[in-house]
């Protein structure tokens, strides 16, 4: 594959209002998630959540367009790019079957975005609305658009909320969220994150090596026994793309969110992939458990954590798999090395 290089994290999450802040508090342990004002109406008590202490009180699109903002500058200012309207945006969005997703967030999102960046975005920008797996449809965009020379850089972020009742409530019905009468389920969070990309190394960066996509038809609404091959199949499509085997890589980077759909899911394909012991420790890392269920952030969230442990010699090793799932059945993965630099 075209080389692409990952660097200038952007973050604005319930731990910290930039990628410094949130990174360190997610090495450190510390979580953003407390009680919030949403309500299980099963128990009759509020639920913890992960929301961003923003300094406004309106919400929708225009709170999302906020959070975006906030990353999307961050790594614009990080990186010192000096015509930001030269740099295409691509901005993963929630995927349309997601309960209580914003019907305007497509027609509106850039209008808002823009408004609140100051200047307007190249016209390569896109949405792209593939929830969780988004970020690695994402990057496979990106590359493309290195590769012809449509623009020098690209930049792939995220922005998402799970922190609206209308929306909770479907999730509680479907006994999905965690809650004092349920376990199995995920803490609501919200954040946005943003990555620079490059077709060149400049500075601390991360070498995108492989990228694999595709889907998985036992999803975690359906009836159909849960067996793992739609992920099996995104990343043996990205070590392939990479040319390297699972034993390269040192640890994994996820989108675990307490359920047990897809610790399961990780599980029943781990021994289909490793067919002798892995020499490394292969840590598992998901950054929801310090941030709440992020939907569309989390890939671009994973590859900044990714980079900050890197260039502090935090990281298990260099190579990281990550691999990540859409409850619509869309699965993506990646493998990403630490090139050097501190």
């Amino acid at each position: 594959m075209n080389p692409i290089f990952v660097s200038c994290p952007g973050m604005c999450t319930a731990a910290g209002f930039n990628a410094s802040a949130s990174c360190a508090a997610m090495m450190a342990g510390i979580s953003g998630v407390k009680e919030a004002n949403l309500w299980d109406w099963e128990s009759g008590s509020l639920i913890n959540a992960a929301r961003v202490e923003l300094p406004q009180w309106w919400f929708g699109v225009p709170t999302l367009a906020t959070l975006a903002a906030s990353a999307i500058d961050e790594s614009m200012k990080r990186a010192r790019v000096a015509d930001p309207e030269a740099v295409p945006v691509l901005l993963c969005i929630a995927e349309p079957s997601r309960p209580g997703r914003l019907d305007t967030i497509e027609a509106d999102m850039f209008d808002e975005l823009q408004a609140r960046l100051g200047h307007a975005l190249h016209p390569l920008s896109r949405l792209v609305a593939l929830g969780q797996a988004g970020g690695v449809v994402a990057l496979e965009h990106a590359r493309a658009i290195l590769a012809d020379g449509s623009a020098p850089h690209c930049m792939v972020a995220g922005v998402d909320s799970y922190l609206d009742q209308t929306t909770l409530d479907v999730f509680m019905q479907r006994r999905r969220v965690m809650t004092p009468a349920n376990s199995n389920g995920f803490i609501p969070g919200e954040a946005s994150a943003a990555v620079l990309l490059s077709a060149s190394e400049n500075g601390p960066s991360l070498q995108v090596m492989g990228l694999g996509t595709g889907h998985e038809t036992a999803t975690i609404d359906s009836d159909e026994p849960l067996q793992g091959k739609g992920l099996e199949q995104v990343i043996r499509r990205a070590l392939s793309d990479a040319g390297i085997e699972i034993y390269d890589t040192q640890y994994r980077m996820t989108d675990l969110n307490g359920e047990h759909y897809k610790f399961k899911e990780s599980t029943l394909v781990q021994p289909r992939l490793l067919h002798r012991s892995h020499e490394a420790l292969f840590d598992l890392w998901h950054p929801i458990e310090w941030l709440g269920e992020i939907g569309a952030a989390i890939v671009p969230c994973a590859l900044g954590l990714q980079l900050y442990a890197s260039t502090r010699d935090m990281a298990p090793g260099p190579t990281c798999l990550g691999f990540f799932g859409t409850d619509s059945g869309e699965r993506g993965a990646y493998v990403a090395r630490y090139s050097g630099g501190v």
